[in-house]
């Protein structure tokens, strides 16, 4: 099984070295030192996983994130910074980022963890999106006959109602009043 591709983008050339050096068991690990050269990779080759100083030179790290996102497989983006706050964290989220690590307190095992927990949740979602299309294929009106006026009137109820949830609840199931 291949290792998952992992980009770390950093200015500082001791921090590119030791995450690759302790990234690089688990990884096939890439660097860069700004975003003219990470974005330059990111369109050469699919990477699973972007992590990306704040700070770089020429452009920042969110504005990477949002450029990464904007491709057609989009990596999962992670934006470590040492100059961590809450609102940097909310605007890396908003901007597309899905985590954010303050730099001073970062533990290896713990970065490892939570790129492993985003790398499966995207696994699961794209398996959804699978099943549901498999689904559809299997069970989709697409497969149904009918050409009357009639059948066609319920097939558009039926698209209509199908994306709904039930309106059913407890309280549906209480006995009618009396009048």
């Amino acid at each position: 099984m291949a290792k998952p591709t992992l980009l770390i983008v950093d200015d500082e050339k001791p921090t590119r070295d030791g995450l690759r050096a302790a990234l690089e068991d688990r990884y096939d690990v890439y660097v860069a030192e700004d975003a003219a050269t990470a974005m330059g990779l990111l369109q050469e080759e699919a990477f699973d996983v972007l992590l990306t100083d704040f700070r770089l030179p020429t452009e920042d790290g969110m504005k990477l994130i949002a450029r990464a996102k904007a491709l057609s497989k989009a990596p999962i983006c992670i934006l470590m910074t040492a100059y961590g706050s809450e609102e940097i964290a909310v605007q890396a989220m908003k901007n597309g980022a899905d985590d954010y690590v303050a730099k001073g307190r970062m533990q290896i095992d713990e970065l490892e963890m939570r790129i492993a927990r985003l790398l499966r949740q995207q696994s699961l979602e794209v398996e959804n999106v699978t099943l549901r299309q498999q689904l559809h294929r299997k069970f989709g009106l697409d497969h149904i006959i009918g050409e009357s006026p009639l059948m066609k009137e319920v097939f558009e109820t039926v698209q209509q109602v199908a994306p709904r949830g039930s309106a059913c609840s407890s309280s549906a199931t209480a006995a009618p009043a009396k009048s």
